[in-house]
């Protein structure tokens, strides 16, 4: 005999769905009284709706913050099949703590009067009631607000009017406390820890399409724009994007452990003709950085003041630096003033420093490129 599941193919997470079973011999006539065992796993799915470029989702795990993935335990069910020869079994993906996409794997075992067993499977997505998406810009040069657009999506990729959404702005800090370690090691060390400061918080409704929400920067640094929404169940999903914006005012950073600090771009990657920010996130308030563009012409040296704690250094993008081009920085801060060393701690932390950097810039390939593209039949 053979045994065959049907049901959905794509489901949503708030609504129950049903997947039904069907065993007959080859033949002819049904499996009618024989019993059934039913067996249902779940594995994470990536979802992301298409067409809809610059948004971040909060089906990616990489933006949204939910962790690893949670689903209930497998599920296995004792059955029997009916004088048809069918049987079914009815799921329920509200019961799931969180509205991460995933696949539901249905196994389904019929075992004859012959106490041989045929065993058929079927997959069910499951994605989210909604999906929340969020664009905004990863660079601000001297800006006084930004506008992120925020996007509310249904399973079928449309948009999906009448969903509220919470929208905060977050100023992100980094405080950094000397702390002394213990008695056998006598070492002061730095410990750091990441403070969101909610500068604004307000609620909008979505529409047909995306939504520009203006919110105002108070000064410069580094900002979360998080959007965040519930589900009619109560599971929230939230997106976050993080910025720079340049401005009036010193800017702080994560201090780093060892003696390297970061330099950061606003892309993942360029197009010749583009220009590219730098970003330097500097432990030091003032200092001097000797910027090394290790070009296939040449090295180029320029220097930059750092002011502050930042600074921004534009690099345009040229076609001969196709596929990555090394940007090397060497960053130098003198002797801090009226910071004299303590005599008989050995702890000096107004001493000269130096760090160093390498950011590696990508280049899309655009020029000698061939795009192919093949069409076939599905089967």
């Amino acid at each position: 005999f053979e045994v065959s599941l049907h049901g959905p193919d794509r489901t949503p997470l708030d609504r129950e769905f049903t997947i039904g079973l069907t065993a007959t011999y080859y033949a002819g006539g049904r499996v009618a009284g024989q019993p059934v065992r039913w067996r249902v796993t779940q594995f994470p799915y990536t979802w992301m709706p298409k067409g809809r470029e610059g948004f971040r989702f909060s089906s990616d795990a990489r933006f949204s913050g939910g962790g690893r993935f949670d689903s209930t335990g497998e599920l296995s069910r004792e059955d029997v099949t009916d004088a048809e020869g069918a049987a079914s079994l009815a799921l329920n993906p509200g019961a799931e703590p969180t509205a991460q996409p995933r696949s539901y794997v249905v196994e389904a075992t019929v075992t004859g009067a012959d106490d041989q067993t045929v065993t058929a499977t079927r997959q069910v997505i499951a994605l989210p009631p909604f999906v929340l998406g969020l664009k905004a810009p990863r660079y601000l040069d001297k800006a006084t607000a930004v506008t992120p657009e925020v996007l509310v999506l249904g399973p079928d990729g449309e948009p999906l009017p009448g969903q509220l959404v919470t929208v905060r702005l977050l100023h992100r800090q980094w405080h950094s406390v000397l702390q002394a370690s213990d008695f056998s090691q006598g070492k002061a060390r730095y410990v750091t820890d990441v403070v969101d400061e909610k500068i604004h918080e307000t609620t909008i409704t979505s529409g047909a399409g995306p939504l520009p929400v203006r919110l105002d920067l108070p000064r410069a640094g580094v900002f979360v724009v998080e959007i965040e929404a519930a589900d009619r169940l109560g599971r929230a999903q939230q997106v976050a994007v993080d910025l720079y914006a340049g401005g009036e005012g010193p800017v702080a950073w994560e201090k780093p452990v060892a003696k390297v600090f970061a330099v950061t771009t606003e892309k993942d990657a360029y197009e010749p003709g583009e220009t590219a920010h730098l970003v330097f996130q500097s432990p030091f308030q003032n200092a001097s950085a000797l910027v090394v563009v290790e070009a296939p012409e040449g090295n180029e040296y320029t220097w930059v003041a750092v002011a502050g704690g930042t600074a921004t250094v534009p690099l345009e993008i040229e076609s001969t630096w196709v596929p990555r081009l090394p940007v090397h920085v060497v960053l130098m801060r003198g002797r801090v003033p009226g910071a004299p060393p303590s005599p008989g701690s050995g702890i000096d932390l107004g001493r000269p420093a130096t760090m160093a950097s390498t950011c590696w810039i990508k280049v899309t390939e655009v020029d000698n490129r061939v795009d192919v593209s093949l069409e076939n039949p599905a089967k």
